[in-house]
């Protein structure tokens, strides 16, 4: 690894690291001020008590928003693993200039690891459309 794709992997790491803290901290602030025991927010708290937790799981509108946002969480996950799943799939069987464009989109699929993004997109169609009919014979 060069010393650029050093410093921009320090970078991103750096980057990557605030973005998480920013999300992160809110959560580690509000978690232990919804175990207070006072009917407004204060911090730190002032007692300890469920009587939040209490009443979301026990008035009946929080409760089916709840089953609500899981339902449709669990069919997305669903449908976007089924859908991403048959595009590798498709992806990973076509054949031709289009089967190449399968090495633009999905560089993990090739079988070497190599830089992609440093060679021309021409040059690397042709590469992997060559790589791509090196393979089929192989499997005939």
């Amino acid at each position: 690894m060069n010393a650029r794709a050093a410093f921009a992997s320090r970078i991103l790491g750096a980057v990557v690291f605030a973005v998480c803290t920013y999300l992160v901290l809110p959560t580690l602030a509000v978690v232990p001020v919804s175990f207070t025991a006072s009917d407004y927010i204060t911090f730190p708290p002032e007692g300890f008590s469920l009587r939040w937790y209490q009443a979301f799981v026990g008035e009946g509108a929080w409760r089916d928003a709840t089953i609500t946002s899981v339902v449709i969480a669990l069919f997305s996950t669903i449908a976007a693993t089924v859908i991403g799943t048959w595009a590798a799939l498709g992806l990973s069987r076509l054949s031709g200039t289009l089967g190449a464009c399968r090495h633009l989109v999905l560089p993990a699929a090739d079988d070497r690891a190599e830089h992609h993004h440093r060679r021309r997109p021409l040059q690397q169609l042709r590469q992997a459309r060559h790589r791509w009919h090196e393979i089929r014979a192989r499997r005939c």
